[in-house]
């Protein structure tokens, strides 16, 4: 059995619409209402809805509603990128997802590309995390660093916008 699949943004589906295996139940979590309206309204090419179920919510406040080790993936694309603080986050994905479990999430670099600087209000606006910052982070609420993958996330004003790909593994 592959479990649940949280989202925790909406966003565009694009992911998910790639993503997903028919046992996969698909559960999308946005802080935005226009944003969970059109995950509603969302198709994937073989014209099933791409999510089982979609929720308004606080991505923290909806992983607290989650049984303990109920979940096997968790996508957070574009969500770090406004949480300065990732312990709550990390904390409430490890307490939902089961051991073995993924947290995949897409982060903005806090320093130019290898540098490490921690954690750091960025002047987009958005808060940027160092790898090293992220794997302390993570070991510290029982995860592993699967993959780290450094590359453009978007253009923004015409300029490269440096993030990076993190995979986690719950390994207790």
């Amino acid at each position: 059995q592959v479990g649940d699949f949280l989202l925790q943004s909406c966003s565009t589906g694009s992911t998910e619409q790639r993503a997903r295996p028919s046992e996969l139940r698909i559960v999308g979590v946005d802080l935005s209402e226009r944003m969970v309206d059109l995950a509603q309204q969302r198709n994937s090419k073989y014209g099933v809805p791409v999510y089982d179920e979609v929720r308004v919510s606080d991505a923290s406040q909806y992983l607290r509603t989650l049984k303990l080790a109920s979940v096997s993936a968790i996508t957070a694309s574009d969500v770090l990128i406004y949480v300065g603080a990732l312990e709550e986050i990390f904390g409430e994905c490890a307490r939902a997802l089961e051991v073995g479990g993924i947290f995949a999430f897409t982060v903005e670099l806090s320093a130019g590309k290898g540098e490490q600087d921690g954690v750091k209000l960025l002047k987009s606006g958005r808060f940027g995390h160092s790898k090293k910052h992220i794997e302390e982070v993570a070991y510290a609420h029982g995860f592993e660093l699967s993959l780290w993958r450094e590359s453009v996330l978007r253009q923004q004003s015409g300029q490269d916008v440096p993030g990076a790909v993190a995979v986690l593994k719950r390994i207790y």
